[in-house]
């Protein structure tokens, strides 16, 4: 975990002058059922998944995003990955349809039973307004169990930090 933090904390360093720097508030999650088996016993999932991230924009297209939450099984999750998108500009309001993909921990002692980084590729849709916004994830079919899976919806706040002068 120590490694997890160290990294983050380099991540956080990288300065704002070289592009689009932003807080990633991670904050919920809405799952397609409302609980899992595990072990024998019915758990409900985490749908309060708190953290932070921040999201460093490389060039108009592509992002690089490392940060925390806790996952959909009471888990501390440490996410790093690329966000690829296109920002769609109406005025002082921005849409970014767009895909972030990279790996995940917190899911091995889960029902996922996944080792101890998982690949994750999770769609999305930013809708901002002067540097303030919200995205929407999609989860598709997460396996949650042998013979059961849940996708899931996740929303996060995002607030820009810096932007290239």
């Amino acid at each position: 975990m120590k490694n997890y933090v160290l990294a983050l904390a380099l991540f956080a360093a990288i300065p704002a002058q070289a592009g689009d720097l932003t807080l990633d508030i991670n904050g919920a999650s809405r799952h397609s059922k409302d609980t899992y088996r595990y072990q024998g016993k019915t758990h409900k999932y985490n749908e309060s998944n708190l953290g932070a991230g921040l999201t460093y924009g490389v060039n108009k297209y592509v992002g690089v995003t490392a940060g925390f939450f806790d996952n959909s099984y009471y888990q501390t999750t440490v996410y790093a990955g690329v966000k690829l998108g296109y920002d769609i500009v109406f005025g002082d309001v921005v849409v970014s349809p767009g895909v972030q993909a990279g790996y995940a921990s917190g899911y091995a002692d889960t029902p996922v039973q996944s080792s101890s980084l998982q690949p994750v590729v999770l769609p999305n849709l930013r809708v901002s307004y002067r540097g303030v916004g919200v995205t929407v994830g999609y989860v598709p079919r997460v396996a949650s169990g042998v013979t059961d899976s849940v996708s899931v919806v996740t929303v996060q706040l995002n607030i820009r930090l810096g932007a290239k002068p």
